[in-house]
């Protein structure tokens, strides 16, 4: 079948049928016994289109020619014929190849002049994004960002987080779909925190399923900076914690900032969850590098905030001993490291039970000395200090020499 056929069929189903997903198929399907208006595609009962390889090869250069010379040859047509033109064949376009900039801009523009209504637009992208390949497509989720921008009346919070939600399950540590995603909690209104909250138990849930995967890890530690900064009283406490370095967090200190004592309460026991969240991950799946490196990013926050001094007095202490993950529960310099020798000593216990299973025990240990380094630096501990961390750091990482020299060198 050429590639005219094809098109003309496709822009009936479109037409004809809601649609709600597609899928690129590996192979034409075989000539059906009865007669079926829309072969070689397939649309099931349930609204699903299936397109052929070949086929969705065949519909995009026909597309592609329909229109670069309709927009060739605009001015000899009637307008209305030509937009409808440009919306079909930038429609077969995007859906194909969702990274054609020169179909997507189009589209642009045919919604800035009310020929294509944006709620239709933000449909056709979240059908895009039912292909797996085409939900990281950078464009398209730019395009989604484009539309809620200039029309903010249309976004539906719930429905936006769910989407970029599903587009990180059909396509792994894609970047797009979570950088939309920090994008839509930065924008949640302040009279919808409960949505933030629901945010950040979701994403509990889906870091236990994921602990690998820091693109979740990230997403997470947005949404607690947004439900920090909401509970903040002015700017200059509300400023945000990505890009600090360490340099502001020792500026911040000689300032002696304190959290505004009107929501102290719950901004502490927002970070001190973080902390025994995280802490039990860390114990319940050793040997992953990235729940060190959000441990980091809960410790500086703690910091940041000046958590254990706001904290002195407001929750009770008393459970600090209930389980391993609440050992040295503030992050401070003594808990951090009573939590970190107890990762240790667990460790080499394991490797006394079972001595054949190395890989995690080592891994932990490695990962543990050097978040303990880092805190070293980050309070300025004294050299001597520092290298006997790093000398033992040094048995451990055989792989590089980074450590070798800065246990010679105490540096």
């Amino acid at each position: 079948m050429d590639g005219k056929a094809i098109y003309e069929k496709f822009n009936t189903v479109l037409t004809n049928y809601a649609i709600d997903e597609i899928g690129i198929l590996p192979y034409s399907p075989p000539v059906p016994l009865s007669h079926d208006n829309n072969y070689p595609l397939i649309v099931d009962e349930k609204a699903k289109l299936g397109i052929p390889v070949d086929c969705a090869n065949k519909l995009f250069q026909y597309a592609h020619e329909i229109f670069m010379s309709t927009r060739r040859s605009g001015d000899d047509l009637d307008e209305s014929k030509v937009a409808a033109m440009i919306d079909e064949a930038s429609r077969c376009l995007v859906l194909i190849n969702p990274d054609c900039y020169t179909a997507v801009n189009a589209r642009k523009v045919l919604v800035s002049h009310g020929i294509v209504d944006p709620s239709e637009e933000l449909n056709l992208l979240a059908l895009i994004f039912t292909v797996p390949k085409h939900s990281r497509s950078s464009v398209a989720w730019y395009h989604r960002k484009w539309l809620l921008q200039a029309y903010p009346h249309l976004m539906e919070y719930k429905y936006e987080l769910l989407l970029a939600q599903r587009a990180a399950e059909v396509y792994p540590k894609n970047y797009y779909a979570w950088n939309y995603r920090h994008w839509v909690v930065s924008k949640i209104p302040h009279d919808s925190f409960i949505l933030l909250e629901h945010e950040l138990q979701n994403m509990k849930q889906w870091i236990r399923m994921n602990v690998s995967d820091y693109s979740g890890m990230q997403h997470r530690q947005r949404c607690l900076i947004v439900m920090t900064q909401r509970h903040m009283l002015n700017d200059q406490e509300n400023r945000d914690l990505c890009g600090v370095s360490r340099n502001d967090l020792w500026n911040r200190r000689k300032d002696s900032v304190y959290l505004p004592s009107k929501n102290s309460n719950e901004i502490i026991q927002l970070w001190r969850d973080e902390v025994l969240f995280t802490r039990d991950l860390i114990l319940t799946y050793p040997g992953h590098e990235t729940l060190w490196y959000h441990l980091r990013f809960v410790s500086f926050a703690c910091r940041w905030y000046d958590i254990n001094r706001s904290a002195y007095g407001l929750i009770d202490r008393s459970d600090s001993n209930n389980s391993a993950s609440a050992i040295g529960t503030w992050s401070d310099q003594e808990g951090e490291l009573a939590f970190v020798h107890h990762c240790i000593e667990l460790e080499e216990k394991k490797g006394l039970v079972m001595p054949t299973n190395t890989t995690n025990a080592s891994l932990q240990k490695k990962y543990a000395l050097a978040y303990e380094l880092w805190v070293s630096e980050l309070d300025c501990k004294t050299a001597n200090e520092m290298k006997k961390v790093t000398s033992r750091l040094s048995e451990l990482v055989e792989e590089t020499n980074y450590y070798h020299v800065h246990a010679e060198t105490g540096q």
